[in-house]
């Protein structure tokens, strides 16, 4: 004898006004786009904002593009190796492949930021985007910026090629909604190991410490916020300089390190 059975209705989920947008949207057929795609897609879309001829409607899409490339991005970035897994040859396997796909994934997309010039147009546009997109641009940053070929930084060598781009980071803190993203970027850039020297020989000039400690009391708070970092970095590269002055300081101003060293051991104690 047949039962009738009752057909369950389809549930209907109402995403959130403004949720979606920040959801990775995989695609419905095919294959996910290779990062080369994903950094062509974030140009093209790029280009359209940057046009004043363009409706609203095609930059609101432009702007979701963006942040659907992005995301794509960052999951194929994103260290994937199952450290749960047990063996220890095992897992360094594991992780020296990831570690090796995560290369030739950054070497792929900073070749091809280079050669479409996207970074200008991030930056010029790195206020319109959205927020957690303007995240994801830091993250991707900090990846290209840290690919070494041998001796060899594509990334650096590019922006010691165009350093208007610099200079329009340095404008980005005159938009606080996105202030802190420039710095990010700019961060990117000074705290590199190799950058120290160049650090070292700034903060040896007390005018400059002088403009550093200014900048504290800035009204922007973003830019006294970067200023603190900036300040705790040169207390560090004082002292060292002041454990050792009469190698280190310059002509005339090894006496000013010696005097430092003890507020800098309070500076320390309240960081």
């Amino acid at each position: 004898m047949w039962t009738h059975r009752r057909r369950s209705l389809p549930v209907i989920v109402k995403w959130p006004a403004g949720l979606s947008s920040h959801i990775p949207k995989m695609p419905l057929f095919g294959k996910p786009k290779s990062p080369k795609e994903l950094i062509q897609s974030i140009h093209e879309n790029l280009l359209i904002l940057n046009s004043q001829a363009k409706q609203e409607k095609e930059r609101r899409k432009a702007i979701e593009a963006i942040a659907t490339a992005l995301n794509g991005l960052r999951e194929l970035l994103t260290d994937k190796s199952d450290t749960r897994l047990t063996g220890r040859e095992r897992d360094a396997e594991l992780f020296n492949s990831e570690r090796t796909r995560i290369n030739e994934i950054i070497t792929e997309v900073t070749h091809e930021l280079i050669n479409l010039n996207v970074l200008p147009l991030l930056i010029a546009n790195l206020d319109t985007i959205e927020f957690e997109s303007s995240k994801h641009v830091v993250d991707l940053f900090g990846h290209v910026m840290r690919r070494q070929v041998g001796s060899y930084n594509p990334a650096a060598q590019y922006l010691l090629s165009n350093p208007h781009i610099l200079v329009s980071l340095l404008h980005g803190y005159s938009k606080p909604d996105r202030a802190i993203h420039y710095g990010a970027l700019l961060g990117e850039l000074l705290l590199e190991r190799h950058n120290f020297s160049v650090m070292t020989r700034y903060i040896a000039d007390p005018e400059n410490l002088k403009v550093i400690m200014n900048l504290l009391t800035s009204e922007k708070k973003q830019i006294a916020f970067e200023a603190f970092h900036c300040f705790k970095v040169d207390a560090i590269s004082l002292f060292v300089l002041s454990l050792s002055w009469s190698s280190f300081a310059p002509p005339g101003a090894a006496g000013e390190y010696g005097v430092l060293r003890s507020p800098l051991l309070v500076i320390f104690a309240l960081l």
